[in-house]
């Protein structure tokens, strides 16, 4: 069977952070917030895991302004019924530019953000191409990069804006393709 969400954005509002979060520690409850995805759902020994994750960079100021992202994945350490110890992994690492295509005024992308059209994946445990692939076409068409969450439940995605360029970046993300898999 097969699925596509419609995208959604990362952040509610464009960030101006200055800094990628280095380690993210371990938590007792799902994480929540900006930039979580839920990418499984878990009954039993049966999981709803979608096949991928695409993601698109985009930002204000102007083409050719820079942004980097870390990917981070969630799971559970394990499903007893004690507190779940939830551990985080980074996925993917990088950078991105924008080029000059935009938005659409009024759109959850507006006319004065402009998508990225070269991402650059460098670290994470998936930057392996057998787990990602990257679309990054420099030409001012909209540049992707989609991942596989396999057995993750939850992906936050995390932009911050380049030392001296872009002044706002966010992304959005359409989790594609539905299965049911066992765990």
């Amino acid at each position: 069977m097969f699925y596509a969400k419609d995208y959604i954005r990362a952040y509610t509002t464009n960030t101006t952070d200055a800094a990628l979060t280095g380690h993210i520690s371990k938590v007792a409850a799902p994480p929540t917030g900006t930039g979580v995805i839920h990418v499984s759902t878990s009954t039993g020994v049966v999981a709803t895991v979608f096949d991928g994750c695409l993601i698109k960079f985009f930002g204000t100021d102007a083409a050719n302004e820079t942004g980097t992202y870390n990917v981070w994945g969630w799971k559970p350490l394990d499903n007893s019924s004690l507190t779940k110890l939830w551990l985080p992994d980074l996925l993917l690492t990088g950078a991105f530019t924008l080029g000059a295509g935009v938005g659409i005024a009024g759109a959850s992308v507006i006319n004065t953000e402009f998508f990225a059209d070269t991402i650059t994946s460098t670290a994470g445990s998936l930057d392996a191409t057998a787990f990602r692939t990257l679309y990054s076409p420099a030409d001012d068409t909209h540049a992707w990069i989609k991942f596989e969450p396999e057995s993750l439940d939850y992906a936050r995605i995390e932009v911050n804006v380049a030392i001296n360029s872009a002044a706002t970046v966010n992304a959005i993300v359409a989790p594609i393709g539905i299965a049911n898999k066992p765990r």
